[in-house]
């Protein structure tokens, strides 16, 4: 029951910095999954909610090059993941700060890289792990890299590091926030039922299941939006005052165009990264 409400609410009410298809497939396992259970016993009773069929994944940990540890961000990010969010290739930002501590602590290495490959995920815990991102190249020399994507919340956190670095062919940016906030009023009229709010505060209850939301409810939400994404554009600034704000509105580029728009400093591979962080280090010796 705990997995179905904290999954329904991570897929339908916390705000989302995230490729749209990707978000999309998470939903899409998740509705699946439901479907069946329905079948199985006969209602959508959520108490039926079982992860017992998704095979339990460890998280990743950190692998070591020579004196530089090598941070895995793959997969969709969020906070807290579930064994669904996991089978389907989450990355906890628990998991990514657990990492980065672990090499940080770690004497014999010298620099950090993070190995993105990410569309992007939640909001939550994301702007502070962002921050320990920044704060924590201070002490060892981190770089950002992806050879795939490093996407909305997987740029945000990578935009702090020392450099960042992709390959041509990589996908970069998706600056946004959004809320995908599911209206099933009108499938739920289609059954004969009505959902009744009974409530106190204006703001109360919305986006329940079966109601609609109103104009008030609406244009609350859109400010809420607007925060976390002013946020979310305001540490890129700090970071990259070049790049320009016209950049941040939810596009995503290839890493050559990235590096023209100021996004990425440098086109390279992986073991490129790995040796420049090693070299950012000695020269910090």
């Amino acid at each position: 029951m705990i997995d179905y409400v904290r999954i329904r609410q991570k897929i339908y009410i916390d705000p989302a910095m995230i490729l749209p298809a990707a978000h999309h497939v998470l939903t899409a396992a998740f509705e699946r999954h439901i479907h069946n259970k329905s079948i199985q016993h006969g209602s959508p009773d959520p108490q039926s909610f079982d992860l017992a069929e998704f095979a339990a994944t460890e998280p990743a940990e950190l692998i070591r090059v020579d004196s530089t540890g090598v941070v895995p961000v793959k997969g969709i990010i969020s906070r807290e993941i579930s064994q669904l969010e996991r089978a389907c290739g989450a990355v906890g930002v628990e998991d990514v700060r657990q990492m980065i501590e672990d090499g940080l602590a770690d004497p014999t290495i010298d620099s950090l890289v993070l190995d993105v490959d990410s569309p992007g995920g939640g909001v939550t815990g994301l702007h502070e792990l962002a921050e320990y991102i920044s704060e924590a190249k201070s002490i060892k020399p981190i770089i950002a890299h992806t050879s795939g994507s490093m996407c909305s919340a997987a740029y945000y956190l990578s935009v702090g590091a020392s450099a960042v670095y992709s390959t041509g062919s990589a996908t970069v940016g998706s600056i946004g926030t959004y809320i995908a906030m599911l209206d099933e009023s009108r499938a739920l009229e289609s059954t004969g039922r009505k959902v009744e709010m009974i409530k106190a505060g204006d703001h109360k209850g919305a986006g329940y299941p079966g109601t609609t939301l109103d104009d008030d409810q609406r244009a609350a939400l859109q400010t809420h939006v607007d925060e976390l994404n002013d946020q979310f554009q305001g540490f890129v600034t700090d970071h990259r005052p070049a790049v320009a704000m016209s950049t941040m509105d939810g596009r995503f580029f290839t890493g050559n165009t990235a590096r023209d728009l100021g996004l990425v400093d440098s086109i390279t591979d992986l073991n490129k990264a790995i040796a420049d962080a090693q070299t950012l280090a000695h020269q910090i010796k």
